[in-house]
Order: structure tokens, then C-alpha cells, then sequence
């Protein structure tokens, strides 16, 4: 179901081995779009696991069957490969249309420092993709977060935190390590937004209050729609501006409590 849509119930009676098709026609609530507000979804992996291969077609499809206005496709590495990686280009994927943008955009992995989502990258692709893997070529702690971040930001990039740490961290609890470096990257004004369930800060700089789902798309997992305040048309720029300068709104579904919503607004 989307979120601007109505509950739809009904009884459907299947003779024994028998095929009955019902065809349900959902009532939107509310015409979002026309207000301005644009759905979209920023951390979608097309290729990352499942037992599928994904195109931008596809992806496309998916996304308008979630209702979805605009998908972030973040390319990053599957251990030593980066799957997605022929895709990766700073214009909107050939398969947007009327209503709908694809864009490609990169997650920079590591599970030391947190990970990030760089968007809106104007020039290249950044490498290296991961840092920190142990026993690996690639166990250097360098390229830090804050040096991703500043390498995104020359090219015009947004920088979010996706990740912020695979679990949450007690800084009360001296006796265990605290590597993620979202604190730091705070003070530094080094990222633009932030995931919803991540960590809540106090800073006076505004961030947007981003909603994704980190879907793979080659499995089964719903997305988590952010709406974006733009301008009449939909494009993926206005969504980026919407982001910066904190115009977006995210639905999270609560955890255990099937269907119940709560809004984290900027």
C-alpha cells in the first residue's frame, strides 16, 4: 500500500482449483505531488544481494509500483566487487520518465567509521570505495570518513550517514571502543543528512531528516518514502535542493507495530 493511499478490503470467494482475478483500484487520500510533495526513496541497491539480477528498468518499475518519485540507487561493493559499478553516471538514468527520476549515486562502506551515501556526485565515481577490511589490500583506516565527505562536497555532492554504526554505541560504557565518526563529522559540518533511525544529535546546523529503505532491490524489501518539498515539476534537483536546505519529510514504520506511521519532519 502507499502511504497517500486508502485501505482497501475485500472478500474473494477461490472455487476449489479454481482461479479467481480481483483487481483492486486503491483511493488516494491525498494528491501529494500537487501540493509539491514528491516521494522518493535515497538508498536503494539494485544488485547487491538476492537471487536476481535488477536493471534500471526494472528498478523503474518497482519504484512506480511503490509509488515512488524519485530512487537513489547507491552503487557500492560486495566485498571485492562493486556490482552496479557500469551504471554509475551523474545524469538521470535513461529509464526515468514523465514523473519519475533513477539516479546512481555511491555508498562509501566501511564498518569503522560508519557508512555514507554520496549524492548528486557531478564528475566520478570515488575510489576507493571501502576502507578498513581487515586481512585485506584495503585494512588502511584512510580515506576517514571526513576525507570521502570533502572529495563529494568538490564535485557539488550531498553526503549523509546511512549507516552510522552496525550497532548502537553506550559512550557511557569506557570498557568498549566508539569508532563512529558521525560526532565528529557533525562538529566538522561535513554531512547533509542523515537517516532517520540513526543517532539524534544536537547541533545548530539544520539537516534533513532523510527516510531509505537500503532496499535490494533483488530481494524482497519495501522502501521507507521520504517526500520532498519542490518545485511543481518533478526533478531530481529540486528533490537534492530539498534535502539541503532541509524541505523533506520521512514515514518510518515503527518496529512491531505493523501499519503504524510516525513523521520525522525537518
Amino acid at each position: 500500500m502507499a502511504p497517500s493511499t486508502a485501505l482497501s478490503r475485500a472478500e474473494v470467494v477461490i472455487p476449489a482449483n479454481g482461479n479467481v482475478v480481483h483487481r483492486v483500484v486503491l483511493q488516494r487520500l491525498v494528491d501529494l505531488p500537487a501540493r509539491g510533495w514528491w516521494s522518493g526513496d535515497l538508498h536503494v541497491h539494485m544488485n547487491y544481494g538476492g537471487a536476481y539480477r535488477n536493471t534500471p528498468r526494472h528498478l523503474a518499475f518497482q519504484a512506480r509500483a511503490e509509488d515512488l518519485h524519485v530512487v537513489e540507487n547507491l552503487i557500492v561493493n560486495k566485498e571485492q566487487r562493486i556490482p552496479d559499478i557500469a551504471y554509475f553516471r551523474t545524469d538521470a538514468d535513461p529509464a526515468s520518465g514523465p514523473g519519475f527520476v533513477l539516479m546512481h549515486a555511491q555508498e562509501f562502506h566501511t564498518s569503522t567509521w560508519g557508512h555514507m551515501g554520496l549524492l548528486a556526485l557531478s564528475s566520478h565515481y570515488i575510489l576507493p570505495e571501502y576502507a578498513g577490511y581487515p586481512n585485506t589490500a584495503a585494512a588502511s583506516l584512510y580515506p576517514h570518513n571526513a576525507a570521502i565527505a570533502d572529495l563529494a562536497h568538490a564535485q557539488g555532492g550531498l553526503v549523509g550517514y546511512v549507516h552510522p554504526f552496525d550497532s548502537k554505541p553506550n559512550p557511557a560504557d569506557t570498557t568498549e571502543p566508539v569508532s563512529s565518526e558521525l560526532p565528529v563529522d557533525v562538529a566538522l559540518a561535513r554531512w547533509t543528512t542523515s537517516r532517520s533511525w540513526g543517532t539524534r544529535i544536537t547541533s545548530s546546523r539544520r539537516k534533513s531528516g532523510t527516510a531509505c529503505s537500503t532496499a535490494a532491490s533483488g530481494c524482497r524489501r519495501g522502501p521507507v518514502p521520504t517526500r520532498f518539498r519542490t518545485s511543481p515539476a518533478c526533478a531530481v534537483r529540486p528533490a537534492w535542493c530539498g534535502c539541503s536546505c532541509g524541505r523533506a519529510r520521512c514515514s518510518i514504520t515503527v518496529a512491531g507495530s505493523r501499519g503504524s506511521r510516525r513523521d520525522a519532519r525537518s
